[in-house]
């Protein structure tokens, strides 16, 4: 039931966030790092507000938590899919990936290499797989190259490494475990 939440949510999103998530933003953020937040899609930004905020909360209920590891929370909370740029994964795209991994994880590899083929050496998928082909590409990369555009702009490394190793949680210590709790 939490994947038909999450595709309501993301059907929502498109409203765009509200003046108190805005300012959420704006309070959290460099104005060099809104602007890699603001390049993402209506629907990653929703979602990055929204794990930021429960990341807080979390920190918040941990008083072993420092300050410095508390704000790093948050701030990868807002930056933590960077690497998806606005318009390579669309909502039917979203919904594609998350399917195909847990039903044909074989052809979902296939769409990711066929992706990687196209990006690297302009290699053209399958002409009716293209887009799709881009999205699982972008989907399988957006942690690192999330993390090199957050450093390439000055975010703290501990923040980087949390955007990085999002999806792998266990290569990490107790702020990325926690972090990937937030982003459950």
């Amino acid at each position: 039931m939490s994947r038909v939440g999450q595709f309501v949510r993301a059907l929502a999103a498109y409203r765009g966030l509200n003046e108190w998530e805005q300012r959420w933003v704006r309070e959290h953020l460099s104005p060099g790092e809104e602007a890699l937040f603001w390049q993402m899609s209506a629907i990653d930004r929703k979602h990055a507000v929204r794990v930021s905020q429960r990341a807080a909360a979390m920190a918040r209920s941990d008083p072993s938590l420092t300050e410095s590891g508390r704000r790093a929370l948050i701030r990868a909370g807002l930056l933590h899919d960077i690497g998806k740029v606005h318009g390579e994964i669309g909502l039917l795209d979203r919904v594609a990936v998350v399917v195909l991994w847990r039903v044909a994880p074989g052809i979902a590899k296939r769409l990711v290499a066929w992706g990687r083929e196209e990006h690297a050496r302009g290699a053209k998928a399958p002409w009716l797989l293209g887009g799709l082909c881009r999205a699982f590409y972008a989907q399988a990369v957006h942690a690192e190259r999330g993390a090199a555009m957050a450093k390439q702009a000055g975010v703290e490394e501990t923040v980087v490494d949390l955007i990085r190793l999002h999806h792998r949680p266990d290569e990490g210590g107790r702020l990325l475990k926690l972090f990937a709790k937030a982003d459950a």
